[in-house]
């Protein structure tokens, strides 16, 4: 069975004045953001099998929203997550097999990175996921250790 998975930078932030920044929450405009793409999308998600988060706050935050369309849905908070490098490549490819359609919510830089990586966009012209992005791939690799950048392709990103 194809490999489905969809990446979300979480929604917009309050500023760390004095927190740690693992616990900054969402501020009321991202939540009203993420809140109505989570209302678009609920069509267009319908096998959801678990969402992977970033421990951070506003990771889980917005992954609660969310998923407010698909109440049977689980969190599995992962610390590999809450990273700003480029490994989310080889989180997808170590999913465990029982899934076939997952979410990830994490943070900028990985989540631009990773978009730019799949969809092969030069260095000197990159997308760049705004706050609240939400990106849907398809892969035609029946096993999630073979995804790759030449066997995956977007279905439909918001990105504004």
């Amino acid at each position: 069975m194809p490999k489905r998975f969809i990446l979300i930078r979480h929604a917009k932030t309050e500023e760390g004045l004095g927190k740690n920044d693992k616990e900054r929450n969402l501020t009321e405009k991202g939540t009203w953001k993420m809140n109505i793409y989570a209302d678009l999308l609920k069509n267009k998600i319908d096998k959801l099998d678990v969402v992977f988060s970033s421990p951070a706050n506003r990771a889980i935050q917005t992954a609660n929203i969310f998923l407010k369309h698909y109440p049977d849905k689980t969190i599995i908070t992962q610390d590999e997550l809450y990273t700003f490098d480029s490994n989310y490549l080889t989180f997808i490819q170590n999913i465990d097999e029982k899934f076939n359609e997952v979410a990830l919510v994490g943070h900028n830089y990985s989540i631009s990175y990773t978009l730019n990586l799949l969809l092969q966009i030069p260095r000197e012209k990159p997308i760049h996921a705004k706050t609240s992005c939400i990106a849907c791939f398809q892969s035609s690799a029946s096993q999630w250790q073979l995804v790759t950048p030449k066997n995956t392709f977007l279905e439909w990103i918001l990105n504004g």
